[in-house]
């Protein structure tokens, strides 16, 4: 983060993008992201955000039906930015979609790819194929995907259809290609006055002579106005000027063994656990568990344990997952596996947030993305509230024991998420019962008990109140804004002294709320994590689901 101060630039395409040698990138160019609607004022067409799998999103369009059953065209819809800029959610691409699918009377599903340079070619063309993969999967009765009602009811998969604009066009061409013997339509759409349209109007003359079986149907504006300017950013620049570097990877930042960040921008994970998939029914548990859209930046996996009664109202935890602010997710392996298990044995609908990482994304980020979770959680109370409720959290969630939860760099957003409730009320008036912390990441520049001095950093020094909630100028911790309080240690790990300090602080202040904590003898670091069959872990475990149920 000391970079910052520096910012010095490593690549410089503007007026589109920078990417500095911090690792970060800085999107100059660009429109502000707008959320779905249930029905646009303009078009009257109904939009929604949903998670084709742990890398991609999409948003979907439906337009206004005549028939309640009414079949329409589907398209699936690559947006355009040069690769590097732009999403279905942002004020361009939401608009364009709307009308277009108003006007087509089509369902279209609008493809959230990666972008580089954080996620260089070819991974926008991976994205896009999976998206059309899952797509597709709606035709098989037992397709072992989640399904969107909107596309099973209403999808015509005799009118299937690939379209994008600029980058996205081009991202169309080669899923049509990849698709073989796939017979799809070859609608290619230029701009007149484009520095593309030679090349496009060769494609088209191209395709014509090949002796292709489809219609191919050009198309220009003569009242367009100038593509963009991207013609800085050809295929070749973007492979050449970004992935020159990969050739040398010279290291900018070594956190070995956790992450490594290059001066070309990019970021290696060498620690963490692959993602695994959601499953309507986890054969270990009996949890069913599913991926949701919470915003444009913000997503979750839910958990929701077997039910005695179809109407149940069940305990709602919502947990932050650790990996030092940097690693791990919702999806992968460790914490999928324990946020099953805690739905089980707690018997509580859990909500598991994927807040975005450093350094791609640096603090405060993970924090503003935590408080939008508990937000939208919060929101499922409010009759008339703007969100997309998921049916879980509104037919299952008791929000009279709405809980705060996490382990590591989770457990440390989660205090200082259950800190700001205290001073910014929450939709509804919701409270929060209780608040757990797991092998708390909390640090400071004084060592406590056994803690090494080490040389960390964080803006404003690590005594930044985020980092050490004993520090100076730190919010007092009776502003905790929940009646009860777990903290859980391992014996063995360097962040139990300042851990057991915290606990040790919140008793003496005269909070008025019951504190619990638990030090586990000769364990380490989130041991329960890494392994939750030992015993002792499964001890801690059953603490953790007494505390929520």
């Amino acid at each position: 983060m000391a970079s910052n101060t520096t910012k010095e630039v490593l690549i410089d395409l503007s007026p589109i993008i920078k990417v500095y040698k911090d690792g970060t990138v800085e999107r100059l160019m660009g429109t502000p992201n707008v959320p779905p609607s249930p029905e646009d004022p303009a078009t009257g067409v109904a939009s929604k955000d949903i998670v084709i799998s742990t890398e991609v999103r999409a948003r979907l369009y439906l337009p206004k039906l005549t028939d309640p059953n009414q079949k329409l065209p589907v398209l699936i819809y690559y947006h355009g930015g040069g690769f590097v800029i732009e999403s279905p959610y942002c004020l361009f691409f939401n608009r364009l979609t709307h009308i277009l699918a108003a006007e087509a009377k089509a369902l279209i599903i609008s493809v959230q790819y990666r972008l580089a340079p954080e996620h260089l070619l070819p991974i926008a063309y991976e994205d896009s194929w999976t998206a059309l993969q899952w797509v597709a999967s709606h035709v098989i009765a037992n397709a072992s995907i989640e399904k969107d009602p909107w596309v099973t009811k209403h999808g015509d998969f005799d009118k299937l259809y690939i379209g994008g604009d600029s980058a996205g066009a081009n991202i169309a061409h080669n899923i049509v290609l990849r698709a073989g013997v796939e017979p799809l339509p070859g609608d290619v759409c230029l701009a007149e006055n484009d520095a593309f349209m030679p090349i496009g109007i060769l494609y088209i003359e191209t395709v014509k002579k090949s002796g292709s079986n489809g219609v191919v149907q050009p198309g220009a504006d003569p009242a367009s106005e100038n593509h963009l300017p991207f013609s800085r950013l050809q295929p070749t620049k973007i492979m050449n000027t970004v992935m020159a570097s990969n050739t040398t990877k010279e290291v900018l930042i070594d956190l070995s063994p956790i992450i490594k960040v290059y001066k070309d921008g990019t970021v290696e994970r060498l620690m963490g656990t692959p993602n695994v998939p959601p499953s309507p029914e986890d054969p270990a548990t009996g949890v069913a568990s599913k991926d949701i859209v919470i915003s444009t930046e913000v997503r979750a996996r839910l958990y929701l344990p077997k039910l005695t009664d179809p109407n149940q109202k069940l305990p709602v935890l919502i947990y932050y997952h650790g990996g030092g602010f940097v690693i791990e997710s919702p999806y992968c392996l460790f914490f999928n596996r324990l946020t099953h298990i805690l739905a089980a044995e707690a018997k509580a609908l859990i909500i598991s947030v994927q807040y975005r990482l450093a350094p791609e994304h640096l603090l405060p980020i993970a924090y503003e993305d935590s408080w939008t979770a508990l937000q939208w959680v919060a929101s499922h109370v409010i009759a008339n509230a703007s969100i997309e409720k998921d049916p879980w959290v509104t037919k299952h969630g008791d929000f009279g024991k709405l809980y705060i939860g996490g382990d590591s760099a989770g457990a440390n957003i989660a205090h200082n998420i259950v800190l700001r409730a205290g001073v910014e009320p929450l939709p509804g008036d919701v409270k929060i019962l209780g608040l757990f912390l797991s092998c708390p990441y909390f640090w400071g520049s004084k060592p406590v008990g056994s803690q090494s001095k080490e040389d960390m950093t964080a803006p404003g020094g690590i005594d930044n109140p985020m980092i050490n909630p004993m520090a100076k100028d730190a919010p007092s911790l009776s502003g905790l804004a929940c009646s009860r309080l777990l903290v859980c240690l391992a014996e063995k790990d360097a962040f139990t002294p300042i851990g057991f300090l915290y606990a040790e602080t919140v008793k003496k202040i005269g909070w008025s709320g019951e504190v619990q904590l638990v030090v586990v003898d000769g364990e380490d670091h989130c041991f329960h994590v890494f392994d939750p069959h030992t015993e002792k872990a499964k001890d801690l475990i059953k603490q953790l689901a007494s505390f929520i149920s």
